[in-house]
C-alpha cells in the first residue's frame, strides 16, 4: 500500500517504465475517471480499459492490435517473478 510520502516521489519517467507509462497513460486516465481508483489500478484494469465502452474510441486499443497489447501487457507484469513461485500481492 502507498502511504506518506511515496505519494510525494517522483514516477521513473525514463527507461521501460516511461515508456510504458507514456503508452497507455492517455488510456488510464478516462478510464479513471470514471472509477475513481485512488489507491490501485493494475493488470486487470489495464486490460478492461484498453477496450471499455466507457473509454473514448480514440484511447481504446485497436481490436487488431489488442492481442499484442494484452500479451505486451502480460509480459511487462510478470517482470521479476518466478515462474512457480506464488505472485505479488
Amino acid at each position: 500500500m502507498v502511504v506518506g510520502d511515496q505519494l510525494l516521489r517522483p514516477v521513473a519517467q525514463a527507461g521501460p517504465c516511461g515508456v510504458a507509462r507514456a503508452e497507455v497513460g492517455p488510456l488510464m486516465v478516462p478510464y479513471n475517471s470514471l472509477h475513481w481508483d485512488w489507491t490501485h489500478l493494475d493488470l486487470a484494469d489495464l486490460l478492461d480499459a484498453a477496450s471499455a465502452a466507457t473509454v473514448p474510441e480514440r484511447y481504446r486499443i485497436a481490436l487488431d492490435r489488442l492481442p499484442a497489447f494484452c500479451a505486451r501487457a502480460m509480459a511487462i507484469a510478470e517482470l521479476g517473478h518466478t515462474p512457480g513461485e506464488p505472485g505479488r500481492s
